[in-house]
Formats: C-alpha cells, structure tokens, sequence
C-alpha cells in the first residue's frame, strides 16, 4: 500500500517496481494485493507482468479493469480479452 501511495503521489515508475518484485511471493494475499495495487497506478509497463501473475484470472481482469480506466493503451484490453 506504501507502494501505491509514493507512486500515485509522485508518479515515479520506481515505486511500481518494489510491486511488482512482490508478483511471485509465497504467499498468495500478498500477490493479490500487488496485483490489485499495480492496477490502480495505472502504470501500463506492467500489463505482461500483470497477466502472467500466479493469482486468479477473476482478479487479474479486476486489476487490468482498473488500469485500463486510467490508460488508453489498447495492450490492456488486448490482455483482458486474453483471459477472456
């Protein structure tokens, strides 16, 4: 969540970084909420990491949901109909 925060408040990628290092964690709550978190900065150069996340597809189409709401790059609604 501090992760979100930094990158919403200053928009520097590097915060997304420290998400997307949590995607393949043991622990599945965890890359529930770093998926979820790396859909609502709407950083787009996540979208291939995002889809070949370990977490449901369910969660991986809420999370692209709300990337693709705040991008207009057509890469995210070609990864959602992917796990269409």
């Amino acid at each position: 969540a501090a992760c979100l925060a930094l990158m919403q408040l200053t928009g520097d990628a590097p915060w997304t970084e420290h998400l997307l290092h949590l995607l393949p964690h043991p622990e599945p709550l965890v890359r529930r909420g770093a998926l979820l978190d790396l859909g609502a900065t709407g950083w787009t150069a996540a979208v291939e990491t995002m889809s070949a996340a370990a977490v449901e597809p369910s969660l991986k189409l809420v999370a692209l949901k709300e990337l693709a709401e705040q991008s207009s790059d057509p890469a995210v609604l070609d990864a959602m109909d992917a796990l269409l």
